[in-house]
């Protein structure tokens, strides 16, 4: 039986649906902090 471990890369970008290295961007916007990728982190 395994486990579902998680672990850094298995967080998904909300704006693009890519992967999330480390621990990302963290940015506002439209007032909500959210988590993005490196690509993404231009849009908040």
């Amino acid at each position: 039986m395994s486990k579902n471990v998680s672990n850094q890369f298995d967080k998904e970008c909300p704006i693009c649906g890519g992967k999330i290295w480390g621990k990302g961007q963290k940015v506002l916007i439209e007032e909500a902090k959210i988590t993005v990728c490196q690509s993404c982190a231009q849009y908040g």
